[in-house]
């Protein structure tokens, strides 16, 4: 009893210095959930994005250029390249959601990521010994033989490096923004986090796109990717250096399987009446560390179905109240859970055509620049490429001065201040400013061309910059809007899975894009070779009139779905 009495004492006086109100210690003194409150904080925050910003600047460094190393270095082309292409951007854009699996299973955030980054630093390792080695790669064209086709052996080692890359991104970007709210009992420094978290990284990513780029084209392979590797050296350095300071969320089992369980259960028990009391539900069985049960929220209205699952019948627990059936019986807090992760997934979907959008607006402005005028004053000329850089720009200048500056004000202003899904829309509405934008620019090309007689590379490529710009303001209300809109309703047990929603979202976007521009190119005239002979104009009002279909579709979700008070 007296040792209960001390566990409740401390719990009460950790709540007195702002702890949140979940947490509690387990006899073995260890911490389950949130640490002490005498870590996490801002002091966590320079480990975390300084980890994160050089991990970033390697892994796009890496990515970026990969390609064209593969093309000269292992003399892959055509279609073979294009499928290792196809499957590196899959490889990439799934890790994070699978390190997020393990984050939130198994192994922890910091665990993860401390595993991603030595992953990350063996595998650039590997990338600058292929460069360094000549046994490693092939041998140049024309040089020793006829022959330079990659062997078998050369072939294999080009797919680990490939596999090395991508299990280091698994546990870095997203995961480290889990594991950077973790650090904020306040939702306000939760968002200001990932608002800097996202500047600093985005800097980062023009960082990779310009200074690496540069040293791989014009220094060589092995000071690129030897930077790159040093760069992760660095991040796997700076995440351990603040282990001491870092609230360490451990996984308390997995609540994937918690899932699965509640719809086993429900289905098993369809023909069920469910019961109107309380008490006829399960709330659980494990003593928490002030020796009562854990509060189970109580079963709400929507999804009732799955209420069943929680609701406690003949020989679901023993007679000491332990649970004998765990693929039949739930607790009340697993239910409400996945009835969280169900109201979500409408509002998820709204982010999937932005991202559709934004990947075939990459793709199509790329084919327009290649085909205007890229000249920066007599003796310079930007690549194509690089023309991407501007959403990345605009992106980085506005993110602080919307979290200093923007959104202080209007917090000051009575009944003015923006939840996370009115800035959510603000993306949106820039958005499809951003396909207006780029349609009237369009028009304007070809307008030149066709009635004026003026050849299109002689039109100015910095015509289509004003709606890159837009379209980099609209990612910055929207990513970061998004993540911490997931962070925040997403269940406790799911917090690295919240945050690697976006990567899913981006994902399944960019892949979507193809189609989407095949489908066009199919039952329109809008899209072909010849970009001088098409309508592109046409294809970006078609991206605003969807844009505006999807924005009201997201009215729709945001205002049936409730935030968290």
């Amino acid at each position: 009893m007296e040792r209960e009495n001390i566990q409740e004492r401390a719990y009460q006086d950790l709540e007195g210095e702002g702890c949140s109100p979940t947490l509690r210690f387990q006899d073995s003194g260890s911490e389950t959930g949130r640490s002490s409150s005498r870590k996490g904080g801002w002091i966590t925050a320079p480990f975390l994005i300084g980890s994160a910003s050089a991990a970033t600047v390697a892994l796009f460094g890496v990515t970026t250029d990969l390609l064209v190393y593969v093309d000269q270095r292992y003399h892959i082309q055509g279609i073979k390249l294009a499928q290792m292409t196809n499957t590196m951007t899959a490889l990439i854009s799934l890790a994070p959601v699978a390190g997020a699996v393990f984050c939130d299973s198994f192994l922890g955030c910091f665990r993860t990521i401390s595993i991603s980054l030595l992953l990350s630093f063996v595998g650039t390792l590997a990338l600058t010994l292929t460069a360094v080695l000549p046994s490693l790669a092939p041998p140049p064209c024309g040089q020793v033989s006829s022959w330079c086709e990659p062997s078998a052996a050369h072939f294999a080692i080009l797919c680990c490096v490939y596999a090395l890359v991508a299990l280091g991104a698994a546990g870095t970007s997203y995961i480290y923004i889990a594991l950077g709210a973790d650090q904020f009992d306040k939702a306000k420094d939760q968002e200001a986090f990932v608002n800097w978290y996202f500047f600093a990284t985005t800097f980062a990513t023009l960082i990779s796109y310009t200074v690496v780029v540069y040293i791989l084209d014009n220094v060589g392979w092995v000071w690129g990717y030897g930077l790159c590797m040093a760069l992760n050296g660095i991040a796997l350095v700076m995440i351990l250096l603040g282990r001491a300071r870092y609230r360490d969320v451990r996984p308390q089992g997995s609540p994937f399987v918690s899932m699965a369980r509640v719809i086993v259960g429900a289905s098993r028990k369809i023909k069920v009446l469910p019961s109107m009391k309380e008490d006829d539900y399960y709330s659980g069985e494990v003593l928490d560390g002030a020796g009562a049960l854990p509060k189970n929220p109580p079963l709400t209205s929507s999804f009732r179905f799955l209420n069943r699952a929680a609701l406690v019948t003949k020989g679901d627990v023993d007679e000491d109240g332990k649970l004998a059936k765990p693929w039949r019986l739930c607790t009340m807090q697993q239910v409400e859970d996945l009835k969280k992760l169900l109201k979500l997934l409408p509002l998820w979907s709204t982010g999937i055509y932005l991202m559709v959008s934004f990947g075939v607006q990459v793709t199509l402005t790329t084919l327009q620049v290649l085909a205007m005028d890229r000249s920066l004053g007599p003796h310079f000329k930007i690549p194509a490429a690089s023309f991407q850089v501007f959403p990345f720009l605009s992106m980085t200048i506005l993110l602080p001065i919307v979290d200093r500056f923007f959104y202080p004000l209007l917090d000051r202003i009575p009944r003015i201040s923006p939840s996370l899904l009115h800035r959510i829309g603000a993306g949106h509405v820039v958005a499809i400013a951003s396909f207006v934008s780029m349609a009237v620019a369009e028009a304007r090309r070809l307008n030149m061309m066709h009635s004026r007689g003026v050849r299109t590379e002689q039109t100015s490529a910095l015509l289509l910059v004003p709606a890159l710009l837009l379209n980099g303001i609209a990612s910055a209300f929207f990513i970061p809007g998004q993540l911490s809109l997931y962070y925040q309703e997403f269940p406790e047990s799911l917090k690295a899975t919240s945050t690697a929603m976006m990567s899913l979202t981006t994902g399944l976007g960019f892949y979507l894009g193809a189609p989407v521009l095949g489908a066009i190119r199919r039952v329109t005239g809008w899209l072909p070779d010849d970009v001088n002979r098409g309508r592109l104009d046409n294809v970006y009002w078609t991206l605003a009139v969807l844009g505006v279909l999807n924005f009201l579709y997201y009215l729709a979700c945001a205002k049936a779905y409730r935030l968290k008070a």
